[in-house]
Formats: structure tokens, sequence, C-alpha cells
């Protein structure tokens, strides 16, 4: 479920305004909306390093990727990695 919420977050263009709220972490309904996200997002680790790209908050996502050194590798964990780094490519994180 988190990864095809994620997935709509990241290319729904009905969700534009969302993105831009998450990508300006400045105000302290965007932080809420950060936090209330990112509880439901982190129990998905490639998505929650997508929340966190996507929020800028580069720091954490990076933590985040030191500790995927742990995680078992499957397909799925691949695949995941794979979808993400294609969205990086796109124009949503530009």
């Amino acid at each position: 479920m988190v990864h095809t919420l994620n997935n709509i977050l990241l290319t729904s263009t009905e969700l534009f305004d969302l993105r831009n709220q998450l990508k300006d972490l400045k105000t302290e309904s965007s932080w809420s909306l950060f936090a209330c996200l990112y509880r439901s997002w982190c129990h998905s680790p490639v998505a929650t390093v997508s929340l966190c790209l996507l929020a800028q908050t580069y720091k954490h996502a990076c933590d985040l990727l030191q500790i995927f050194g742990d995680i078992e590798v499957t397909v799925d964990f691949l695949t995941e990695i794979d979808k993400l780094v294609q969205l990086i490519e796109s124009p949503i994180f530009t």
C-alpha cells in the first residue's frame, strides 16, 4: 500500500501542490504534513528515502541510505530502488 501511495504522491499531477508544500518545510503545517506521511512511509525503506528527497531532508536521506546496507536485498527491494532512480532522473525532483 505504501509503495502505491508513494508512487501516486511522486507522479500524480493532482498532487503538484502537495509536493511543493513538502519541498518547502518552512511552515508548521508543512512539517506536520511531512511528519504524518513519514510515520506511514517509514514501513517502506525506499518510500521513506523518496519522501526525504522530495522534502529536501538530505542528511536524513543519507543516514537512511547508510542503514540500507543492513537490509536484506530482495528482488522487490531492487525493483523499488530502480523505480526510485528513474523518478530521481525525472523532473519531479528538480
